[in-house]
């Protein structure tokens, strides 16, 4: 049961983090900080969300390898956020008020080379869908079996974006 509450919250969160961007776009408000501040709170947002799930599949089944799956998770999107924001602060030469100065906060470079590519589709098939995969997994009260996938995949996820923002010097 706490499942599905949970996930019918996470939809709710997922509405209102991309109507609150569209809102402030429209009418002419949006900021930097706001764009910092929407990508801090995803962070804390599923960041909590792996380690509650890690923590109640503890509970349901006695069993500690879920919790560290949570933990798992909860640390590759940790490390991920960190590494976003260092890069953006290296691109921006150390200056946390120019970082996005150029550009639109949401404009992304068009992925170049099979890395680029792989990363950018696994970020928006991940991102795109996830609260229904969350919804769909409480309903069938198969949640917890999405920790090990969110635990390989978050780490795999932030070694694809050190491999390739690694590399790219211009960066």
């Amino acid at each position: 049961m706490f499942g599905i509450v949970g996930s019918v919250f996470l939809f709710f969160n997922y509405l209102l983090d991309h109507c609150d961007g569209e809102i402030a776009r429209a009418k002419n408000q949006s900021s930097r900080f706001g764009h910092e501040f929407d990508t801090f709170v995803d962070w804390i947002v599923h960041t909590a969300l792996f380690a509650a799930m890690g923590h109640g599949a503890l509970l349901e089944t006695g069993q500690i390898i879920w919790l560290w799956f949570g933990l798992a998770a909860s640390i590759g999107g940790t490390i991920n956020y960190a590494l976003s924001v260092y890069w953006r602060l290296r691109k921006s030469g150390g200056d946390p008020d120019a970082i996005g100065s150029d550009t639109e906060p949401d404009a992304a470079p068009d992925p170049q080379g099979l890395k680029s590519v792989l990363i950018v589709a696994f970020r928006e098939f991940a991102r795109a869908d996830f609260w229904a995969i969350v919804l769909a997994l409480a309903l069938m009260d198969w949640m917890r079996y999405l920790l090990p996938f969110a635990a390989v995949g978050a780490q795999v996820y932030w070694i694809l974006q050190f491999t390739v923002r690694g590399n790219d010097h211009r960066v």
